[in-house]
């Protein structure tokens, strides 16, 4: 009995060591991204103009503007897409959900 603690203790040990590696190797992994979107910027500051359709232009703006909105853009419209999925994944597993107990019902009377 006192061998089985101890085993549960080392593993409970060894799950937070990695607990801790992996919350570090993420805040390097963050660090590395937003250096990379800092020089990014830095780099590409010239101002660009951009001209649409019927003559319509935009003001002077930075070039890294353009492309981080564009990003933030796509990164909005995935997480509305993945929200939809989500809400007709939960719709599914109801109707299962719902068919696996009118199953179960059926089982208990027949058998």
């Amino acid at each position: 009995m006192v061998h089985r603690a101890a085993l549960h203790t080392a593993l409970c040990q060894q799950e937070q060591r990695e607990q801790k590696i992996g919350s570090y190797i993420k805040s390097i992994i963050v660090i590395i991204v937003l250096l990379f979107l800092v020089t990014f910027g830095v780099k590409n500051s010239q101002p660009i103009q951009l001209y649409y359709y019927l003559n319509i232009e935009t003001g002077a703006f930075p070039l890294y503007g353009l492309v981080y909105i564009s990003i933030v853009i796509g990164i909005i419209i995935r997480m509305i897409v993945g929200i939809y999925s989500r809400f007709d994944l939960r719709r599914t597993v109801r109707k299962l959900q719902q068919e696996n107990r009118e199953l179960k019902e059926k089982a208990r009377c027949c058998s």
